[in-house]
């Protein structure tokens, strides 16, 4: 049920402040009155969150356990990132895993087990990688064809918006995201700060994509360019950018949940 229709239902209502009966009888209206959009739990948009949301679970476990084989070295091997700088792919494990050659200790051990569970965690970090990109194509979004957008933010994206027509306007959208910019002027300086309110992942998607453009698309740099040239500093000028990104992704989504209808609805036969 949309938020939206509660909340104007509970505006009619008798009395002041928000309570459960209040919330109660404003549903039971709604959906008494209101034609309401079958719930679909298994529509692609949530798959997708399901998806990355395991992906991001994964990410975090190799963190922790890429830590604790880092105090084990640490403490059996100082000085191993002369070796192994980083944790972080196969020929880096492999050459932990050299350092604790012919070490029999308990710590050594548990370490051998931690450079196991790693490749473990980055074997299947990487197919469920492979998944979430095919079922994104399998959607037909347009969104991989906007520059800075991979198939993981696109699915992020499709994943935490969920079905669009229940956002009217790219500013609701902006607000829904945290893009909105929010004023923080003061004087003669006009300026506006981090909003850190909305949806943080589909947030990051967004920041992810402006830095990207930032870097390889022409036209974000010369924006970038012309909003630091008016005096803002670049953290400013990222977050404009992440404002007009919003609207082409809002754009883009529409355009796709138009594209699904079209397929979707039976053709007329003429004949």
């Amino acid at each position: 049920m949309r938020g939206t229709l509660t909340e104007r239902e509970r505006r009619r209502l008798r009395g002041a402040g928000k309570s459960d009966p209040r919330d109660a009888l404003a549903i039971a209206r709604v959906t008494a009155r209101e034609e309401l959009p079958r719930v679909r739990a298994d529509s692609a948009a949530r798959e997708l969150k399901l998806l990355c949301d395991y992906r991001s679970q994964l990410q975090c476990e190799r963190t922790r356990v890429a830590n604790r084989l880092h105090v084990d070295l640490v403490t059996l091997r100082p000085g191993y990132q002369r070796r192994a700088p980083t944790l972080t792919s196969s020929a880096r494990l492999e050459q932990a895993e050299q350092l604790l050659e012919e070490d029999e200790s308990v710590q050594a051990a548990l370490a051998r087990r931690r450079i196991e569970r790693l490749r473990e965690l980055d074997a299947e970090i990487k197919q469920i990688g492979r998944e979430i990109g095919g079922r994104v194509r399998a959607t037909g979004t347009g969104l991989v064809e906007l520059v800075g957008l991979s198939d993981l933010l696109a699915a992020r994206i499709i994943g935490e918006v969920g079905d669009i027509d229940r956002i009217q306007t790219k500013d609701r959208f902006a607000r829904i995201n945290g893009t909105a910019p929010i004023s923080a002027s003061s004087g003669n300086t006009n300026r506006h700060r981090l909003n850190k309110g909305g949806n943080r992942r589909l947030n990051y998607a967004l920041h992810m994509m402006a830095l990207t453009q930032a870097r390889m698309d022409p036209r974000a740099r010369a924006y970038v360019e012309r909003r630091r040239a008016e005096g803002r500093t670049y953290r400013d000028a990222i977050r404009a950018l992440k404002r007009h990104l919003s609207d082409a992704v809002y754009r883009q989504l529409r355009e796709d949940a138009k594209t699904s209808r079209r397929r979707c609805t039976p053709g007329v036969n003429l004949t």
